[in-house]
């Protein structure tokens, strides 16, 4: 008996052991030194900004917030990859109980947790999964298991951990954020309980933690609804802007319909006893998160898709779990084959699978916490290493040094391995200015920034086939009219503020534009700036249907003297620069030879032409 006894405490330690396996091979990324290159940069800018003290809404505006160095740290500040770690170590802990407690319900413990931390050590760890997500998926299981009737005990406090949760990721990476307020909405509506306690209780932890996140990380409360808008503003302008397909893709799209399929099919099994109420909740909670996976996965469609089989799998694996009954072999064993497929799919790789390697990044990231002398180290070769790579002209770093300085297109990380006065525009990474409005709010910066401000541009260059010159554009023409050329060489410009020279706008022709129309472009005198406005006629209400349930394909395509251009429609509006007069002095290879002949277009529309005079 005794033995028997032993052996069945021996079990116990089954999920401790499964948990702290997770946590040691998953739960920890290499935190990295700043680097040149886009995903570096925006990351330098996410954590140079906490570090800065930035107002999120005023002076950066971002996908990421006030707490995005939780999920992109650097070894900038040690603060901040120490609550780095903690977060991503919390992130992984949740996931694997949730998935844990649901499919402890229907096998045994041991296998339970085994397969726990497989799906763990598979979906995490990405670019494309990271902690905030972890989150997303975990607390929105949590919320299946309480819409469903299990609102007793622990799980009870469902409705305010995720509305906490929701409060923190906001503040991390906004549409994680959002979708998980969403889960937390529909907590509280189909709560077992349908109590005003829930209630209060939801809506009190919601706002006191986003208040004491916010107000941890230096921010002022009254920016908060116009950090709101402008994040929303992001979220929206995305999908239309930043969609593409990198083929070969196409034969996700129906392995994608048939996983919705299937967890539909055994979210309805899994709830079938409840009651009608229970059902719809619980379903609601599974087409919003697989909602926002697509998106997510699909909206630029290459290895982003990872998100979606991710959060695919973890349903998946819950439902198989924690049904009550065993489903018909037939159908368990198609449930067991699109997990595995889904696990494929989601996965980057087996390496962190490897227990050396595990060890070898908890080893560099202790070293970095409690050794300021190997850290020092480590971002000094970064920085000599980011130096060699852009290698800007001596006589611009001694022209920059001691101003205020912004960096365009998006190398956030030179302004910080010159060690320059970081003064960015909000969105400080031109591509991600998708909107008229984003567009705006960097042309005021720009335009009224501090007298002694400075630009140092790079070659123009942009993303996915749009024109650098059109990217984006009323923040272009605010640089062209408020800011004289100063050293330059072939590789780098440096712009200074100046007095705004440029007259109002001159009204030119409109022309109507039909799809391959080509327009001609009329002759300017010399110190004119020609631009255009493009208005694209409104999209059929069935392309916008498809356009919020998917994405806008095929886009606005613009042809410049025969090479074509992606154009986002928000910013179809312009005014596109067509034309720079040497008066500018910028050089020819950063713009000063733009001069074009003609435009066609791939949608139908009107083109409105317009000139700026430079007075001096």
């Amino acid at each position: 008996m005794s033995e028997v006894g032993d052996a069945k405490r021996g079990w116990d330690y089954a999920p401790a052991v499964g948990l702290m396996a997770s946590l040691f091979l998953f739960g920890v990324t290499k935190i990295d030194s700043p680097a040149p290159g886009l995903d570096p940069s925006w990351r330098t800018g996410v954590n140079l900004a906490n570090t800065a003290g930035m107002r999120f809404g005023h002076d950066i505006i971002f996908t990421f917030g006030p707490l995005g160095f939780l999920d992109t740290a650097q070894s900038l500040s040690r603060p901040q990859f120490m609550l780095s770690l903690a977060f991503s170590l919390v992130a992984t802990a949740m996931l694997w109980t949730a998935v844990y407690v649901g499919l402890a319900r229907a096998m045994h413990r041991i296998t339970a947790a085994v397969i726990s931390a497989v799906l763990v050590g598979v979906v995490s760890g990405t670019e494309i999964v990271m902690p905030s997500m972890l989150m997303v998926i975990s607390a929105s299981i949590m919320a299946l298991f309480f819409i469903k009737g299990d609102g007793t005990g622990h799980l009870r406090w469902t409705p305010p951990v995720v509305a906490a949760t929701a409060a923190v990721l906001l503040q991390v990476k906004f549409p994680e954020g959002l979708v998980l307020v969403a889960v937390a909405g529909l907590c509280v509506l189909f709560s077992p309980s349908r109590t005003v306690r829930t209630v209060i209780e939801s809506a009190l932890a919601f706002c006191t933690t986003f208040a004491v996140g916010w107000s941890l990380t230096g921010q002022a409360l009254g920016d908060i609804p116009q950090w709101m808008a402008h994040s929303l503003d992001i979220a929206l302008g995305y999908s239309e802007a930043m969609a593409i397909e990198n083929p070969p893709n196409s034969y996700t799209y129906p392995l994608a319909i048939l996983l919705v399929i299937a967890l539909v099919t055994f979210t309805m099994r899994w709830t079938a006893t409840e009651s009608r109420r229970a059902r719809l909740g619980v379903f609601l909670v599974v087409i919003c998160l697989l909602f926002f996976s697509f998106k997510q996965g699909f909206t630029r469609h290459d290895t982003h898709d990872r998100l979606f089989f991710a959060v695919a799998a973890a349903l998946l694996a819950t439902l198989l779990g924690a049904a009550k009954r065993p489903p018909a072999v037939m159908s368990m064993l198609a449930g067991i084959s699109l997990l595995a497929v889904s696990l494929v799919f989601a996965s980057a790789g087996l390496t962190r699978f490897n227990p050396v390697v595990a060890g070898q990044v908890w080893k560099s990231n202790l070293q970095l916490l409690v050794d300021h002398d190997y850290r020092q180290r480590l971002l000094q070769g970064a920085a000599v290493a980011a130096r060699s790579h852009y290698v800007v002209p001596a006589n611009i770093v001694s022209s920059a040094q001691g101003h205020p300085v912004s960096v365009d297109p998006w190398e956030v990380t030179l302004a910080w391995a010159y060690d320059f006065n970081w003064h960015p525009v909000p969105i400080f990474q031109a591509y991600a200015a998708y909107t008229a409005t984003l567009d705006q709010i960097n042309a005021d910066a720009i335009a009224g920034a501090p007298p002694d401000q400075v630009v140092i541009r790079g070659l123009p260059q942009s993303i996915d086939g749009r024109n650098p010159m059109w990217d984006t554009p009323r923040y272009l023409l605010a640089l062209a009219c408020n800011y004289d050329v100063g050293p330059s060489d072939n590789n780098w410009m440096m712009l200074r503020k100046n007095d705004q020279r440029c007259s109002a706008f001159t009204e030119g022709s409109t022309t109507r534009v039909e799809v391959g129309t080509r327009v001609v472009l009329p002759d300017v005198r010399d110190g004119q700036i020609l631009v255009g406005r493009f208005t694209p006629d409104a999209l059929s209400p069935l392309r916008m249907i498809g356009s919020a349930l998917w994405k806008d394909l095929p886009p606005l395509l613009v042809r410049a003297d025969g090479v074509g251009y992606r154009l986002p429609r928000g910013l179809a509006d312009g005014p596109l620069l067509l034309r720079l007069p040497e008066s500018l002095g910028w050089p020819t290879p950063h713009g000063g030879s733009l001069d074009y002949k003609e435009l066609t277009f791939s949608q139908p529309g009107t083109l409105k032409l317009e000139t700026v005079t430079v007075e001096r």
